[in-house]
């Protein structure tokens, strides 16, 4: 069952931000920025799916989910029969990340004409993503590749401009992670892993896309004809271990390959 909870209790959350933006005048066409967010949560609410209930309860021993499923004990066979999905609050959420971006554009004489290069890099790195229950039991995803929170994405942006010419490199950097952030962890007691898989780790992906462009004006408008390659180099997504199957459909991966597009823009 999902849907809204009458119970449900208003989120208070917290925000603290620091950022510190750099342009020297000494390099023209060169920026800096950098941004610290951290956000605190209390009474946060959530809808986890059927499965995300289910690993909490007998994963991660969360009372507060384990509270959500019925078993069928009538029968003897104590099969689950019933999971609340209704929103929920959950005590306690955090996030705390760091954002940057870097540029630089300049023109430059290579070919003739009225040409310019650009370069631009802005990135996330998750330092937490988390969630504490009500009994005080607290699940970090930081890293999870299914949940999408990656540690560290990144994309760099290239570009080169002549007149009605222009080109561009689009790079995409995914630095992977997880498949579940509590397999393989170390015992409290005795500090011995406790192997749940050989392998949870899934690798970084870098995909590159590419686009060019001319522009030519057209009677009171202007017609621009493009063409662009998405997943230009046909990097294959890695294998996301979800629910004991391996797909390639977990981790906001391109999962296409090599495509192509082609058409006009026309502005009047």
């Amino acid at each position: 069952m999902s849907g809204g909870n009458p119970q449900i209790r208003p989120e208070v959350g917290n925000t603290f931000t620091v950022g510190l933006v750099y342009q020297p005048q000494w390099l023209q066409g060169f920026d800096l920025s950098v941004d610290w967010l951290r956000v605190k949560l209390t009474d946060a609410i959530e809808s986890f799916t059927v499965q995300q209930i289910v690993d909490q309860c007998y994963l991660n021993g969360d009372q507060d989910q384990c509270a959500r499923i019925t078993r069928d004990t009538s029968s003897g066979t104590d099969l689950i029969v019933f999971v609340n999905q209704s929103k929920q609050n959950i005590n306690k959420s955090m996030f705390d990340g760091i954002d940057f971006e870097v540029g630089y554009s300049h023109a430059v004489s290579l070919l003739g004409g009225n040409e310019r290069i650009g370069a631009r890099l802005f990135g996330t790195y998750l330092m937490e993503s988390s969630t504490t229950n009500f009994f005080g039991l607290k699940t970090d995803n930081t890293g999870s590749v299914p949940a999408q929170l990656f540690k560290k994405k990144a994309n760099l942006v290239l570009n080169y401009s002549n007149g009605p010419f222009s080109w561009n490199m689009n790079g995409r950097y995914i630095g992977g992670g997880v498949t579940t952030p509590t397999w393989n962890q170390p015992n409290a007691t005795t500090g011995a892993i406790k192997w749940d898989v050989a392998d949870n780790h899934i690798g970084g992906s870098v995909f590159w896309d590419t686009r060019v462009a001319w522009r030519m004006s057209v009677a009171a408008g202007e017609l621009e004809l493009f063409a662009n390659v998405q997943n230009l180099f046909n990097r294959d997504p890695p294998l996301v271990l979800t629910q004991g199957i391996g797909t390639q459909t977990a981790g906001n991966y391109d999962q296409i390959g090599r495509r192509y597009v082609a058409g006009v823009n026309l502005k009047f």
